[in-house]
């Protein structure tokens, strides 16, 4: 959808739409939880399918310096059209952890994951900490049954133990 486009115009165009759109929708009991963190000394990090285009503004914002996105091939300043493989997402998502991981000498069975999506189950169960926020209905089934925490960021501002 956009091959051919100008890296530098949907930089742009995604920096716009975060600062008129999503900021406003930043949930302070999520932002506390990430505030927790932080000050515990964790290493904290974004992993998203998402790309750094749309990740970037909220990651600056929060002051979150690693960001594991999906990366589009961009050549000569413009969109290929194509991903950077594997793609952040389902085991792609598990390779960029793993490989963040090994990056920074940090132990994922002592690390903790935030998600809503049920998509993401395959790196709540590599985690040691894992956390689903206002889940999906197959998520929240799933986190009932293995017994993982089910965080309410209006009511949980705390990173939770």
């Amino acid at each position: 959808m956009i091959s051919g486009q100008s890296e530098d115009e949907v930089a742009e165009s995604c920096e716009r739409w975060y600062r008129e759109v999503v900021r406003e929708y930043l949930v302070p009991g999520m932002v506390g939880i990430l505030e927790g963190h932080r000050a515990a000394g964790h290493v904290v990090a974004f992993l998203s399918s998402s790309t750094h285009y749309l990740a970037r503004p909220l990651a600056r914002d929060l002051d979150v310096e690693h960001l594991l996105v999906t990366r589009l091939e961009v050549v000569d300043g413009r969109f290929t059209g194509l991903p950077v493989k594997p793609v952040c997402y389902g085991s792609g998502k598990v390779h960029w952890a793993r490989k963040f991981a090994e990056e920074q000498g940090l132990d994922l069975a002592e690390s903790w994951f935030y998600t809503d999506s049920v998509t993401d189950l395959p790196v709540l169960e590599i985690v040691g900490h894992p956390r689903v926020v206002n889940p999906d209905r197959l998520l929240r089934r799933e986190a009932r049954r293995r017994g993982w925490a089910i965080v309410d960021p209006a009511r949980d501002v705390r990173v939770a133990s």
